[in-house]
């Protein structure tokens, strides 16, 4: 059986990979006013710990590219309430109410 020949190459912020480049951005945590703002324009409410500048994006020598980052991933969180819920929520369901 033959092998497929496998060509790797680092390069700054990320790797090639047989024709395929992964480049990564990784950023501090976004700060109170970055996330005021991102919140303010997309109506999403953003967890404690927040990093919307980071991203990773995929593409390949044939043209193909997607890239993923913080802020569409947040914007595509459903805002509506979900019926989705974990076995043992209706322990736990109580103790949240009263912290808030």
């Amino acid at each position: 059986m033959s092998q497929i020949p496998f060509k790797f190459e680092k390069v700054e912020n990320g790797i090639n990979i047989n024709g395929w480049s992964l480049r990564s951005t990784k950023l501090p945590i976004s700060n109170t006013e970055e996330i005021d703002e991102f919140e303010l324009q997309s109506n999403v409410r953003c967890p404690e710990m927040t990093f919307l500048k980071n991203s990773l994006e995929i593409t390949h020598t044939s043209g193909f590219s997607i890239k993923f980052n913080g802020k569409d991933a947040l914007e595509s969180v459903r805002s509506e309430p979900s019926e989705i819920k974990v076995q043992d929520s209706h322990l736990w369901k109580g103790i949240l109410i009263f912290i808030y």
